[in-house]
């Protein structure tokens, strides 16, 4: 009996760690995917910040050869 006792005492804990494993890889495996996302958002912010300052230098030129003729 007691080493039955053991024996499932030492399943249990081996269950325990797996699923604690477990919940370990699918958190990180979420935090890469929430590192991702921010990637791709910073991605985005930095064309959109890319696409303003063309858009207001092509406007800053516009103006010069405006003023110039």
């Amino acid at each position: 009996m007691i080493h039955i006792n053991i024996i499932d005492i030492i399943s249990i804990i081996i269950n325990i760690i797996v699923i604690i494993d477990m919940i370990h890889i699918i958190s990180i495996i979420n935090i890469i995917r929430i590192i991702h996302i921010i990637k791709i958002i910073h991605i985005i912010y930095i064309i959109n910040i890319i696409h303003i300052v063309s858009i207001i230098s092509l406007i800053i030129i516009v103006i010069f050869v405006k003023n110039s003729h």
